[in-house]
């Protein structure tokens, strides 16, 4: 029985974390991709293979802050 209940809290805990970090992984994600890419309904998960860092870097230049 105490194993059972320390798999389930593990499981539990696991899950929690994955419903509390999600979020935060899907900002991070969504940071490197293009306008077009971030609000396109179904959202993609993955990146495109067009992603390069230069454009990343190249996206600071053109926003007048």
């Amino acid at each position: 029985m105490k194993k059972l209940l320390a798999v389930l809290l593990t499981a539990f805990t696991y899950l929690a974390a994955f419903i509390y970090f999600f979020p935060l992984l899907w900002m991070f994600i969504t940071g490197f991709k293009n306008e077009g890419e971030a609000v396109i309904m179904p959202p993609s998960i993955f990146l495109t293979r067009r992603w390069t860092i230069i454009k990343t870097f190249g996206a600071r230049e053109s926003v007048h802050f």
